[in-house]
This record gives C-alpha cells, sequence and structure tokens, in this order.
C-alpha cells in the first residue's frame, strides 16, 4: 500500500508540473499598486485557468515599510477598482472617512475654507498594498527579485535578477514604477523629466508631544498652506497618527545646490531642516514649530513622464511600429506623473482594471491586439489625468495668488465652509 500511495503522488505531481508547463507564464515586475492589482484582476478573470502568473518585487519582503503619505481612492477609478476586484469590505476596514477632511490655511495660519470629502476616504499605501498581497492566490508574489537584465527568448523573455537564476516569461509587465527597466527596454530613449516642482518631505512620529497645535489643526485630515511666491506646505495625517508633509516650490532642477549646497544624494537631517526653515522662514510659527520638529526628511523632485506633453507623444515608440513579444506597462512605469493631482495610484488601479478586460476579450485575435488596444484606452485616459494634474500643481505653486486659485479649483468638490473675511474669492 506505501508503494502505490507514493505512486499515486507521484502521478499527481507530474499532472501538475505538465499542466503548469502548458499555461502562459505572466510576469508583472514590481509589488506596487498597479502591477498587484493587475494579479488579482487577472487571477478573477482567468476562468480557463490559462495563465500562472507571478509578482516579482525587490523589496525584501511584505514588512518592508513604503514611503509617501496616504491615497484617496476615487469613485471614479480607485474605486471601480475595489469593487471590480471584489475587496470591498477588505476596503472599507482600512480606509478612513476622517481623512477625507481638507482644509486651506494662508502661510499665517489663517484659516481660509475647510470642507469633508467623505467620498475620498484616505488608506495608507502599506494597508493598501497588504490588502492587495493577501488578494492574491498562493506562491504569487516573489520578493526579494531585483531585475537587472530582460533578454528576449522566442515569443518570451529570461529576466534576470541580482544574485539569482533567471525565469522565463510568455508574457512581461511592467509595473515597476518611475525609474522603470521594463519601459527602459521597450523604448530607453523615453524618461520622466522634471516638472520644475521640487519638495521636501517631512515625517513626524509623535505629533501630540512635537506640534500638539498643527496636529489639532488638522482633525485627522489634510492641510494645505499656501505662502508667497507660490510655496506651499502641505500635510497629511496617517493612520497610526504620524503625520507627513510636504514643502513645495518652483525652483529649476539644480536650485537646492546651487542656492543652498545639497547635494540630491544628502541623508543629513540638519541640512534638510536649514533649507526647509529657509524656504519657509515667512510662515507661521506653528509650521516653523513643526519643521524644527520633524524626525527625518526626503529630498523629492517632482517628475512627469507626460508633463506638458501628451501621453500618446511619450508612447509613440510602444505602439504597432515595435516588433515585440507580448510586452507592456501599467502605473508609473507608463505615465507618472506629479503627485498634486492625486491621480497617480488611481490610474495605476484603473490600468490593471482595463488591461485584465482586454486580456479576456475574445474579440481580440490575439494577445498582442489586447495589448494595443488597452494601450489606447490607457492613453485617453491619462491624458485628461495629465492636464488636470498640471492645472492643480499650477494652483498649488500660483506665484500671484495660490489663495485663490486653491479656492476656485476645490469649490466643486461639495459644499466649502469658506470664512467671512475669504468670500470675495467667490467673486
Amino acid at each position: 500500500m506505501p508503494s502505490i500511495h507514493l505512486f499515486s503522488f507521484s502521478i499527481k505531481t507530474i499532472l501538475s508540473f505538465m499542466s503548469q508547463l502548458q499555461k502562459r507564464q505572466i510576469a508583472i515586475i514590481g509589488g506596487g499598486p498597479g502591477g498587484l492589482a493587475l494579479a488579482r484582476m487577472l487571477q478573477l478573470g482567468d476562468k480557463t485557468n490559462q495563465y500562472s502568473i507571478k509578482v516579482y518585487e525587490r523589496d525584501a519582503d511584505a514588512n518592508v515599510r513604503i514611503q509617501g503619505g496616504p491615497l484617496d481612492l476615487h469613485e471614479d477609478s480607485g474605486q471601480i477598482f475595489i469593487d471590480k476586484a471584489k475587496l470591498r469590505s477588505e476596503y472599507e476596514k482600512v480606509a478612513r472617512v476622517e481623512g477625507g477632511f481638507y482644509s486651506l490655511y494662508t502661510q499665517d495660519h489663517d484659516k481660509v475654507w475647510e470642507k469633508a470629502v467623505p467620498q475620498h476616504p484616505e488608506t495608507d499605501r502599506n494597508d493598501l498594498r497588504m490588502l492587495l498581497v493577501n488578494s492574491l492566490n498562493p506562491d504569487t508574489m516573489e520578493w526579494n527579485k531585483h531585475l537587472i537584465k530582460i533578454e528576449p527568448k522566442g515569443h518570451g523573455y529570461y529576466l534576470h535578477f541580482k544574485n539569482q537564476s533567471p525565469v522565463y516569461c510568455d508574457i512581461l509587465i511592467g509595473g515597476d514604477g518611475a525609474n522603470s527597466k521594463v519601459r527602459n527596454y521597450i523604448a530607453p530613449h523615453v524618461q520622466p523629466t522634471y516638472s520644475g516642482i521640487t519638495v521636501i518631505q517631512g515625517n513626524i512620529l509623535h505629533p501630540e508631544q512635537q506640534c500638539p497645535d498643527l496636529q489639532h489643526a488638522l482633525n485627522h485630515g489634510n492641510i494645505w498652506s499656501c505662502g508667497q511666491g507660490g510655496r506651499c506646505f502641505s500635510m497629511q495625517e496617517k493612520g497610526d497618527g504620524s503625520l507627513i508633509y510636504y514643502i513645495s516650490l518652483r525652483v529649476d532642477e539644480d536650485w537646492i545646490d546651487k542656492t543652498h549646497g545639497v547635494d540630491y544624494s544628502t541623508k543629513d537631517p540638519e541640512t534638510f531642516r536649514r533649507v526647509a526653515l529657509s524656504i519657509c522662514e515667512n510662515f507661521s510659527k506653528i509650521y516653523l514649530d513643526a519643521i524644527k520638529s520633524t524626525d527625518s526628511f526626503i529630498l523629492r523632485k517632482s517628475y512627469g513622464l507626460i508633463y506638458r506633453s501628451t501621453l500618446d507623444t511619450r508612447w509613440n515608440d510602444f505602439g504597432n511600429e515595435i516588433d515585440r513579444p507580448a510586452i507592456t506597462l501599467v502605473g508609473d512605469a507608463a505615465h507618472v506623473m506629479p503627485f498634486f493631482g492625486g491621480v497617480g495610484v488611481n490610474n495605476a488601479l484603473m490600468d490593471s482594471v482595463e488591461l485584465a478586460e482586454e486580456i479576456f476579450n475574445d474579440s481580440h485575435p490575439n494577445l498582442l491586439a489586447a495589448f494595443f488596444a488597452y494601450e489606447k484606452r490607457m492613453i485617453d485616459r491619462c491624458i485628461s489625468a495629465a492636464q488636470w494634474t498640471e492645472k492643480m500643481e499650477d494652483n498649488f505653486h500660483d506665484p500671484e495668488d495660490n489663495i485663490r486659485a486653491m479656492t476656485r479649483a476645490f469649490i466643486g468638490f461639495g459644499p466649502m465652509e469658506l470664512n467671512e473675511r475669504w468670500k470675495y474669492l467667490m467673486d
């Protein structure tokens, strides 16, 4: 009997292995929102079990903390994905409705208006990642996979990872961010360009002790303080109670080096504190005290793949004229843009919805046709998103009157409680 049991197990193993060999291997590079969301949509949509899906992420494991502030998933994009991915109940456990509270102040901390936008709840980036990772089939995620080379082989690709054996795939999808190696393989001359905005990001771990007055004004949501010359101080609260803020201004790309002698690779917090205090020297003490008590800083230059141009111009070498095996891009790899429009992750999630729809659309003669159809939809959608982002970036940093520009931009997002002395802005 033991020999029969072992023989039976061996047959099952062989059949399972043969089944895997017959499936088309889809490799998604990058475990960001776009890549993870696509994996979820593909696994839900693969009714005939024809694909084997792997997500290769360079982070060591799921516990690596993601930099950046909370995200608000929009009803017309990110939350469409949530529903199509059948993740509504899981999403509502981590989405904070109170995070959809917005207030605008002057640099003197004079409140201009406030408003609640409950349809835009906030979600921490790590919470969104874990929600998506936990929604995938076991063994989908491959952590600690740092892609260094893509090698075409027949109708597919060999993927070479740092210090690891190569992996073959039939279909390659790049969701590996603004500095995408997959995009660089397809069209190495297409690179993000500087948007004109430099950002210093600050993180405050214990705001109830370090800046209690500003934490109270924040009211668990978002503050924008617009200063003279188009300078802006923006702050958000994370789910753990810590605060993240951004000091942004329109300057030449090398301004912070030429003016303050700060190299882009600098990590010294005191150097950034000095620069941040200089930029905000005319702001209220409540903001200066927050800067003085900040735990860590990051210098971020705002880049866009489609900034001040149309996306189809940037994508004109990704289309039918290229003779390539099945390969495409999602998320920032395809259309990174500055964060001032709040549409980056929302577009990445919509990429996953539309790409999956086209892959499972039986009217396409082949997978390449499905990719072209997806790219057309993505381009049309992201041109509009880029135009909105450019408009919002201009509003935040309007050198003449960013208070008026921001007020007019947000009038359409539900009721606004405008302080009496600022009602002239509506004229």
